[in-house]
């Protein structure tokens, strides 16, 4: 099953592209991924804007393992599906920092050095982890040279 598939099922209530909105958010999904992509120049992965729940249930369906939410997060980076999920977007410069952040995750996956260090991490905690670290500084930077345009 592919994500349009599995999204046709979903009430969405925003779509541009490769994005989908299925809660209430109170900004345009637009707006966003033309700001994200005037700094990043390009975003391959698919950004599904919802709560961790439907996050899951979507993997579900595509065939992903479930993943355990721990603790509250912005977003993640599911690089099994190549989704960008996004949890929390009340806020729009918050969100366009959280989808920087994950963007970086994106790059990151990319590389063979990426994901042979995402898997020597794993067990770290998340705040010590050399590609978080690296994740959070770029999206600081990224949000200055946005602010600065």
């Amino acid at each position: 099953m592919n994500i349009d598939s599995v999204l046709k099922k979903k009430n969405v209530l925003q779509r541009y592209r490769n994005w989908f909105v299925l809660d209430d958010m109170a900004f345009s999904v637009r707006d966003l991924y033309d700001d994200v992509l005037s700094i990043t120049n390009t975003f391959s992965a698919s950004v599904i804007f919802c709560d961790s729940c439907e996050a899951n249930q979507i993997a579900d369906e595509l065939g992903a393992e479930e993943q355990e939410f721990l603790y509250d997060i912005s977003g993640m980076y599911w690089h099994e599906l190549n989704i960008v999920f996004i949890f929390h977007f009340d806020n729009y410069t918050q969100t366009l920092e959280t989808l920087f952040h994950e963007w970086v995750h994106t790059m990151q996956f990319q590389s063979e050095d990426g994901r042979r260090i995402q898997q020597k991490e794993t067990s770290l905690p998340y705040e010590q982890r050399q590609l978080e670290k690296q994740a959070f500084a770029l999206a600081k930077e990224m949000m200055e040279v946005y602010r600065l345009r």
